[in-house]
């Protein structure tokens, strides 16, 4: 190497890369990268000799420093300290000035230049520069603040203060023992175990492939939007497949998750008979998963973006499989991954290109909605609490407005334009209160520091639930004849999922025995039944408008309304056996349960698993039968009266428990109208109101008693041996 410092020179490939490390970060960060960088090529150089001493903001005086400079013989600028150096070390075991303390310390040995940067922040650009230049990508992790490597760096920020001016980090670097820092021999060579090159052979024809792409961002994408339209269209149609495993991999799941939609024998199972039709119309797909499945991941890799959009990916295609409790260990394997590369740190974040970053959002937010969801449909708790990250909601911008280098879309929305993730972050809002709804209500042990009831957590919960709907933007307020079909759909989506919350927050507060129960007890109830209600009208509305648009069998009703459209039925039929209804009652709660009968029957013409939904709503409705049969052999009951106080409470419970319809200010058309009024009609029926006078309370502590359904439920079914099939069945 020859004498001149400059020919340590960054190649052209990386130049783009290390220009926009250098761009992102402080000066003094760029400072501490150039070292970072240089030493690692030289980790022999005394680069202080030939450049001077690191500069420190506290205590730095010019006239010192070019004494300093003069006394090691380092000449004035432009001019150069002859170099002498041999070949640079071309090992690919990390340098310790580049090892996960390091980069941690590149973060946060702070001055007063860097002091509106957070403690926790990694600089992304120079890591992915390193990964560039092979320098240590494989042991890079995101290091959090409870990590050792914040307490060597508070070290380093010690000497700092006390004049001394050597790195801890870069004097182990140069008395490192290699054989304790090179990766072994038998560590890189299983990097590529366990993986398999993708086959091409059942890659799509020309065509189809495209078929599949469009129908994935109208009927996927559009309900949970991870993927940005015209980033993807670009990457694939430059191929980038060929060259990208983790690429292709994203183009097999878009294949497949688009193929449910597609009516066209190619995207079938390789086996499925040419004659049998009515089964396997359901094998669509499941060709493209299975390759991806094929190509398998080494847990030894580092993740990607590419990594993590794969298993939302995934999440979305097993929805509606025979196993869809396992998008909880998926999502939380993905939000994990999340963490893993700091990208649940907006600090983080905000070093990333706008694109790679934006992708990042949607992706973790996926995720989110995905855990949280996945979560309250199996009883278990949340893979990440909303106080484990800072990530920014969603942006407010459709896929063509982003902030990117090669397009002028200027990171804005047009004014009045509803973007397409509008509705998405309405969901996330929801997502956050169903979270706490499985921590506080929902919890094995109650939070520590919760010095409230139950009750009083499920009022809140509620209050904050209604406080979302007030505020849901106009363009999402629900209106079945919006003219928009796909915003109709999202806000069909939004809401279903909004009414799903308020049941997920009160149904284990409804009364645990016929014709027993508080008062707050039959309040819980009968929100749950209403928003059964509200989700029977959007079920039937979307179906009525699925024949206007002729859309084809199976397609009027989205995939994603499946459990709250089954959980409604349940709760219908929860209903007829903890009150005596009247005859007027129970013919309106048959018809509820008729309307979650038609939506799942609409959804197994295309998702073979809801048909599981279907049995079981069809003995809904045949148990309703029954009791409207026996209720019509009966001689009526004498009517009941109340004192007028009471039936004025019951009548109009006024602001304290105010109706949470599908949305604040709306009606919904007839006949649905009249179902979603149960509320005030049940509360003032005679029967209803004799059993409050008669209420026949057992003798428990108040707590108790506000108390409905608890855990033993679960302990009894397996105990009968039904827990395995009633888990696989109902979801």
């Amino acid at each position: 190497m020859s004498g001149d410092p400059r020919e340590l020179a960054i190649p052209a490939e990386d130049e783009k890369c290390a220009v926009r490390a250098l761009k992102t970060t402080t000066p003094a960060a760029n400072v501490r990268l150039a070292y970072m960088v240089v030493m690692s090529l030289c980790p022999s150089l005394d680069l202080e000799s030939y450049v001077g001493p690191r500069l420190e903001s506290e205590g730095f005086v010019y006239d010192t420093y070019i004494q300093d400079l003069r006394s090691r013989n380092i000449p004035p600028y432009p001019a150069l300290k002859p170099l002498s150096l041999s070949t640079p070390s071309t090992s690919h075991a990390p340098s310790p000035a580049l090892s996960t303390l390091s980069s941690t310390q590149s973060a946060h040995v702070k001055d007063e230049n860097d002091k509106d940067m957070p403690s926790h922040v990694v600089l992304i650009d120079s890591v992915r520069w390193l990964k560039i230049r092979n320098l240590r990508e494989r042991h890079w992790r995101y290091h959090g603040k409870s990590s050792g490597a914040h307490i060597v760096m508070q070290i380093q920020d010690l000497k700092s203060a006390r004049g001394i001016r050597s790195d801890i980090i870069a004097n182990m670097g140069q008395r490192k023992r290699e054989a304790f820092w090179e990766e072994s021999e038998w560590e890189t060579s299983i990097e590529a175990d366990g993986t398999s090159p993708m086959d091409f052979k059942i890659w799509p024809e020309r065509g189809l492939d495209q078929l599949l792409i469009n129908t994935y961002f109208d009927k996927v994408d559009l309900l949970n939007p991870l993927l940005n339209r015209l980033v993807f269209q670009e990457q694939y149609d430059a191929k980038l497949w060929r060259t990208s495993e983790g690429f292709a991999k994203i183009c097999m799941l878009v294949f497949a998750n688009g193929a449910r939609y597609v009516r066209d024998r190619r995207v079938w199972w390789d086996s499925a008979s040419p004659g049998d039709n009515s089964i396997s119309q359901y094998s669509a797909g499941w060709k493209y998963f299975r390759a991806v499945l094929r190509m398998g991941r080494n847990i030894m890799q580092l993740p990607t973006l590419y990594d993590i959009q794969e298993l939302v990916l995934v999440c979305d295609f097993i929805n509606a499989s025979s196993s869809p409790q396992l998008v909880t260990t998926i999502s939380f394997l993905g939000l994990r991954f999340i963490q893993e590369l700091g990208a649940h740190i907006s600090a983080v974040l905000a070093q990333m290109d706008p694109v790679e970053r934006a992708l990042y959002h949607r992706a973790f937010w996926c995720l989110y909605h995905i855990d949280r969801y996945g979560s309250s449909t199996v009883g278990r708790p949340v893979a990440m609490l909303d106080s484990d990250f800072d990530v920014p909601e969603l942006a407010n911008i459709d896929d063509e407005y982003w902030e990117r280098e090669d397009l002028d879309g200027g990171g804005r929305q047009p004014e009045g334009k509803v973007s397409r993730v509008a509705f998405f972050i309405e969901i996330s809002k929801v997502d956050r209160i169903m979270g706490k709804t499985l921590n506080k209500i929902y919890g094995i042990k109650k939070p520590a520091d919760v010095h409230i009831s139950r009750r009083q957590m499920v009022d809140e919960l509620d209050a904050e639930l209604r406080t979302w709907a007030d505020n849901v933007p106009p363009p999402l307020r629900w209106d079945p004849k919006r003219s928009n079909y796909s915003l109709l759909r999202q806000s069909a989506d939004m809401w279903a999922h909004g009414h799903y919350a308020r049941i997920l927050i009160h149904r284990s507060f409804v009364p645990a025995r016929p014709n027993t129960g508080t008062l707050e007890q039959l309040y819980s109830l009968a929100s749950c039944v209403q928003a059964a209600y509200a989700i029977c009208a959007i079920t039937d509305a979307l179906l009525a408008r699925g024949r206007q648009e002729d859309c084809p069998a199976g397609h009027a009703l989205p995939v994603t309304v499946k459990i709250p459209s089954w959980l409604s039925g349940i709760i219908l039929l929860l209903s007829l056996y903890t009150i005596d209804m009247s005859k007027e009652d129970l013919y309106r709660t048959r018809e509820g349960l008729k309307s979650c009968l038609r939506a799942s029957q609409e959804l197994e013409k295309l998702w073979q698993k809801a048909g599981k939904v279907t049995d079981f709503l069809q003995q809904a409705v045949n148990e309703a039968n029954s009791m409207v049969s026996r209720m019509a052999d009966e001689p009526s009951k004498p009517e009941s009266t109340v004192n007028g106080d009471l039936e004025l409470a019951l009548s109009n419970p006024g602001s304290t428990y105010p109706p949470f319809g599908p949305t604040p200010g709306t009606k919904t058309s007839n006949p649905m109208e009249a179902r979603e009024g149960l509320y005030n009609s049940w509360l003032r029926m005679s029967t209803f109101q004799s059993q409050l006078l008669d209420m026949n309370l057992p003798s428990r502590k108040r707590e108790e008693q506000e108390e409905g359904i608890g855990d033993e439920w679960w302990a009894k079914m397996l105990a009968d041996h039904n827990g395995p099939d009633l888990f696989n069945t109902w979801i």
